[in-house]
């Protein structure tokens, strides 16, 4: 399934900061009494990820069933000898597309495709999601310092797409095509009414489904489109998308970094934001550490988050997880957008018009490399 169905029958939490996600997954963790499933790009063995592999290992004694899938681009920060633990306890342990080289963690000749994923699924029962990855970095103690982000937790139905999602890894991951999860029982008791759907894709999919998710909202926007993301990297449908909406009176805000944490995608964002400031789109450049929050909001009525980055890579390239939804949770998010804008510097057409010929240059050489950004 590339897009799930609209559901209904759910409840969605989400956590402001990163502290109450770590600290709500956590607390799951240790409730869980029959299976655990974890698919992330990012699971270092850190202060903030060794925890929760300790705690792991706790579990398995339980009897709990554990299955985790790492990058093997992104996690570079669990040795050898932690894995053979794991593997030795019973949980079992798989690195999507690992390096081919032992001693260089990035030398896979397939490393372009990621699993850019963030999930972990208890019990059938709630599903964490998001931006966050599982590391220092998200708790602000990285070398880019404070952190901001967007982490939530699911329950009812919408957790069976995430379900199949993960089955969909671990069979290509273990080229095994026994149905993991048959006939699944989702508890749906007392859950608020929340529409959510689903939205996945990946390099081995027909459709581009996250990106055209992205196009459709920005053609449907009839007043407003508010973004968040770390890498504004947007491809020429979704930019003239976006330049359309501006000259028809969408009003358009979009929050991004003040520092990059890539080579040369500061320089990207300045270049593709550059197209849409002369035609009155609002950016904002937020001041406190680094903003990694994946959001769009159109109208106020509808919002598109989970692990999509707004750039090439996530709409092309990596395998992806997102959820639109509707209902009230729209206002949480929108107060969440207003207060990042709050804390952000707007970009004022003057400045960006001033800006110096080096910044010129390397926005040129950031454009032509934005699809491998």
């Amino acid at each position: 399934v590339l897009l799930g169905k609209m559901t209904h029958n759910n409840s969605f939490t989400f956590y402001p900061e990163a502290k109450y996600y770590f600290e709500n997954l956590t607390l799951s963790i240790k409730n869980a009494k029959k299976s655990i499933y974890m698919e992330y790009y990012i699971f270092d063995d850190d202060e903030v990820g060794a925890p929760i592999y300790n705690l792991l290992l706790e579990k398995v004694k339980e009897g709990v069933e554990i299955k985790i899938i790492v990058d093997g681009a992104g996690t570079r920060g669990v040795s050898r000898k932690r894995v053979e633990e794991l593997k030795r306890a019973g949980i079992m342990f798989e690195v999507f597309f690992p390096s081919y080289f032992p001693f260089v963690k990035v030398g896979n000749l397939r490393a372009n495709y990621r699993d850019h994923r963030k999930i972990a699924l208890i019990d059938n029962k709630i599903c964490f999601s998001g931006g966050l990855n599982i590391g220092k970095d998200y708790i602000g103690k990285g070398h880019l310092g404070n952190w901001q982000d967007i982490g939530f937790s699911l329950k009812g139905e919408a957790i069976i797409d995430y379900l199949h999602e993960f089955e969909r890894s671990w069979k290509f991951l273990k080229k095994d095509t026994t149905d993991i999860f048959q006939n699944i029982a989702i508890d749906t008791d007392d859950h608020s009414l929340t529409p959510i759907q689903v939205v996945s894709s990946g390099p081995n999919y027909e459709f581009h489904t996250i990106k055209d998710t992205f196009l459709s909202l920005i053609v449907k926007a009839e007043k407003s489109i508010h973004i968040e993301t770390p890498y504004f990297i947007p491809d020429e449908p979704i930019l003239d998308a976006l330049k359309a909406a501006l000259v028809s009176g969408v009003k358009v805000k979009i929050v991004i970094p003040s520092v990059g944490d890539h080579a040369f995608v500061y320089w990207a964002n300045q270049y593709f934001y550059g197209e849409l400031i002369e035609l009155g789109a609002e950016i904002y450049k937020y001041k406190y550490g680094f903003i990694h929050s994946k959001l769009v909001v159109v109208d106020g009525e509808i919002a598109f988050l989970g692990t999509a980055n707004f750039d090439y890579r996530s709409m092309y390239q990596n395998f992806e997880i997102s959820l639109l939804i509707l209902g009230n949770n729209i206002t949480e998010l929108e107060k969440r957008i207003d207060k990042d804008i709050s804390d952000s510097k707007r970009v004022t057409l003057e400045e960006y018009k001033n800006r110096g010929k080096k910044d010129r240059v390397l926005e040129s050489i950031s454009k032509l490399l934005a699809p491998i950004l």
